[in-house]
């Protein structure tokens, strides 16, 4: 009897674990990557990137636009993109809590929350799926939760087109994403984020490498991005 009460006690701690781990009774705290920064540094992200963030009014299905193209040449850091994931922030956008920190050793890693009901409207909204797909996505997942996330990459881009693209590893909550899962499906991964840089209004990657801890972008970014807040 003793045992069974043990048993039974244990199954209820792994099944809250799990539960709170994919952020069904709150936030979980994602992995840290010792990325700090303020809003100084988005401020300093859009100066050198020269791309203004404004609202995106009135109504429809629009949920982000473009408009106007300049050019850029700059090196970006950790700082950089974290605070722009923080303070960028828009209504649609599934990911909070992130921090990126891009390594000297040519890779770039992501950490954060993701917020299951959020994920397909956002990937319709962005053109990354049609609103068939988009309700498969809702069906296999038909809990809202938010889980962490945490990824790890490598690669670079030119001339629009993605270049030894890498996902070394990645886990969602407390699961690790199996390397033969991520192999499967990573030519379908590369051929959709080609697709979404060729698509982005007013941007044109000529080169984008990660080099000395730091992304170094030469092309064209467009001038001003209108999201819903």
């Amino acid at each position: 009897m003793k045992l069974g009460k043990i048993v039974l006690f244990l199954f209820v701690v792994g099944v809250l674990y799990g539960a709170y781990s994919f952020g069904l009774f709150g936030t979980p705290k994602a992995k840290d990557l010792g990325v700090r920064f303020t809003q100084a540094d988005f401020v300093s992200m859009e100066q050198k990137s020269g791309v203004k963030h404004e609202v995106l009014s009135g109504g429809g299905n629009e949920i982000i636009k473009y408009t106007g193209s300049h050019d850029v040449d700059n090196s970006f850091t950790s700082e950089d993109f974290s605070s722009f994931a923080q303070y960028a922030s828009w209504k649609y956008l599934p990911f909070t809590n992130v921090q990126i920190r891009i390594n000297k050793d040519g890779t770039a890693e992501a950490s954060g929350n993701m917020s299951t009901s959020k994920l397909a409207d956002y990937l319709m909204g962005t053109g990354g799926v049609t609103s068939g797909e988009a309700n498969q996505i809702k069906s296999y997942v038909p809990i809202s939760g938010n889980p962490t996330f945490y990824i790890k990459v490598g690669g670079s881009v030119k001339e629009n087109v993605l270049k030894n693209f890498s996902v070394q590893s990645a886990s969602i909550g407390p699961v690790s994403i199996p390397s033969g899962f991520i192999s499967t499906y990573i030519e379908r991964v590369t051929s959709y984020l080609d697709d979404r840089i060729s698509k982005l209004p007013g941007a044109y990657v000529k080169s984008l490498t990660l080099e000395d801890g730091k992304l170094k972008y030469q092309g064209k970014l467009p001038d001003v991005e209108y999201t819903v807040k």
